[in-house]
């Protein structure tokens, strides 16, 4: 995790718990191309999770919309999908479990 943060083409969005910890997170970072892109960069989702406790309810969406909202601008976006830092690269989500916070 530490390395992927080091990253300044990368970040992680995490889902936290209104009891805490976390219930989700998703890792996204840049690559030089994906299959069905026409320009370069590309956002990649790298990967994700929601614990299965908080599945179906809007946690892994709120992750995407994250890191859909991460990539906007900066590059064109792909997808290998059919403990929270404070830094400009992690983010917090609110979902049905969770407290937004920035």
């Amino acid at each position: 995790m530490t390395a992927w943060l080091a990253r300044s083409d990368a970040a992680v969005v995490v889902c936290v718990r209104e009891s805490g910890g976390l219930c989700g997170f998703a890792e996204v970072g840049t690559r030089p191309y994906a299959d069905g892109c026409r320009t370069t960069p590309v956002a990649f989702l790298e990967g994700w999770h929601v614990d299965p406790d908080c599945r179906g309810a809007g946690v892994g969406r709120a992750l995407v919309e994250a890191v859909e909202a991460w990539a906007r601008g900066r590059v064109d976006a792909a997808s290998t999908s059919s403990p929270p830092t404070r830094s400009s690269r992690t983010r917090r989500v609110s979902g049905p479990t969770s407290a937004l916070a920035s």
